[in-house]
């Protein structure tokens, strides 16, 4: 897990206050601007009809500062690329995948087999028994079905593993940890399919197990008192859940989501070891 609370993105910089490009590897935040939204206004003269789209800026409802504190690793998915475009470099595969366009220029879509996943190891802050982290992305379903996020000691999906984000057997979004006994879980909403939505898993001990939608709070699990992770580290698939559906019993419990594969977008993954908070997760959702 980071050392430092002071990431290094090699591949990025901001504007500073003289429009010099200054890395972000020598701040800790990121002040954002707002999202424009297009729309039309139309006008019209005696003999013609025109319109003309303008953009409108949306004010959202939090402080659009990105902390940048704790993350562990952050892939954008744009132009095909599986680098990761955090603090520590981590190693990715990705197969059976096609890329699409994004929430954020452009991701991933996978087709709903144990061969289309993406896949990032070396998640040492996930194996850690009882340290706070947090899981961020933007999914288009196909289905309401399957797990899109799935941790595992092994490369193959199994070893200690479980389901963390995914659909239940009702089709709802759902996220869930492991306390040494059972699956706790948070259930969400009904998602629609084919449209991006913003997926945040949230845990720690002081506060629980919370499911965030579209930038807001949905539903917290409170009363969890450890996250019983490997002691080892850890891979993450996105997607698939890579071979483990092989091996349905690898895995102590899938707790309310089952292993099967997701299929339709993933785009803008981050991860990080500590519990974000609502402000952050607003700021993600917004920026």
């Amino acid at each position: 897990m980071p050392t430092s609370t002071v990431p290094y993105f090699p591949q990025r910089t901001v504007s500073g206050p003289d429009g010099e490009q200054v890395p972000v590897s020598c701040i800790k935040s990121i002040t954002l601007e707002p999202k424009a939204t297009t729309g039309i206004n139309a006008s019209t003269t005696s003999n013609t009809s025109a319109t003309s789209a303008t953009s409108t800026t949306t004010s959202p409802p939090c402080s659009l500062i990105l902390n940048l504190t704790n993350l562990v690793a952050y892939f954008p998915f744009d132009n095909g690329s599986i680098l990761d475009s955090g603090p520590n470099s981590l190693t990715s595969t990705i197969t059976g995948q096609t890329q699409i366009t994004g929430e954020r220029n452009q991701g991933f879509s996978f087709i709903g087999t144990t061969t289309s996943y993406f896949q990032v190891s070396g998640l040492t802050s996930l194996g850690t028994v009882n340290l706070p982290f947090s899981i961020a992305l933007w999914i288009k379903p196909t289905n309401l079905s399957g797990s899109f996020v799935h941790v595992s000691r092994n490369a193959a999906g199994d070893g200690w593993c479980l389901p963390f984000i995914g659909f239940t057997s009702s089709n709802l979004v759902a996220t869930q940890v492991w306390d040494g006994s059972t699956a706790q879980y948070t259930l969400g909403p009904l998602l629609t399919r084919n449209t991006w939505t913003h997926v945040v898993q949230t845990f720690s001990v002081t506060n629980g197990l919370k499911l965030y939608v579209s930038g807001s709070l949905y539903n917290t699990t409170s009363g969890i008192t450890q996250y019983s992770a490997s002691g080892s580290s850890m891979y993450m698939s996105a997607g698939g859940t890579a071979q483990v559906i092989s091996n349905p019993t690898s895995c102590t419990s899938t707790g309310v989501l089952g292993l099967n594969s997701y299929s339709g977008g993933v785009d803008e993954l981050r991860i990080y070891s500590r519990e974000l908070t609502a402000n952050d997760v607003c700021a993600l959702f917004y920026y």
